[in-house]
């Protein structure tokens, strides 16, 4: 089966307790079967909006990865 192992990476504004708030953070990613094979035939650039779950990386670790269940490259 497929696999592929990624980085996304997230900027933006967010208003908490009435104030702005810039975000910016990277999160590890998977993803499996066709989706791993669509996703490693798009841009590395881009901005796109993804589906899917958190999981721990292991049993051992505490480190969140997002597994790509789909997604999309959003067109501006």
């Amino acid at each position: 089966m497929p696999a592929l192992n990624f980085r996304i990476g997230h900027a933006s504004e967010q208003v908490e307790a009435g104030r702005r708030r810039s975000i910016s953070l990277e999160i590890d990613a998977v993803a499996l079967g066709e989706v791993a094979e669509k996703l490693s035939r798009t841009p590395l650039e881009g901005e796109y909006s993804f589906e899917g779950f958190l999981a721990l990386r292991s049993k051992r670790s505490r480190l969140p990865v997002l597994h790509v269940n789909s997604f999309e490259l959003n067109r501006g």
